[in-house]
């Protein structure tokens, strides 16, 4: 969760769009949520 929350502080990169930034912070959060969901459930 944490790693997350610095991908989105984190300053954009050159060359990687914004959407391709929320793609990747979207993937992220539901690769943790299904991780979650696996143990947690």
């Amino acid at each position: 969760m944490q790693t997350t929350h610095k991908l989105k502080r984190a300053p954009p990169k050159s060359g990687i769009s914004a959407n391709q930034v929320f793609g990747m912070n979207f993937y992220q959060a539901q690769c943790e949520k299904n991780v979650i969901d696996i143990f947690f459930t």
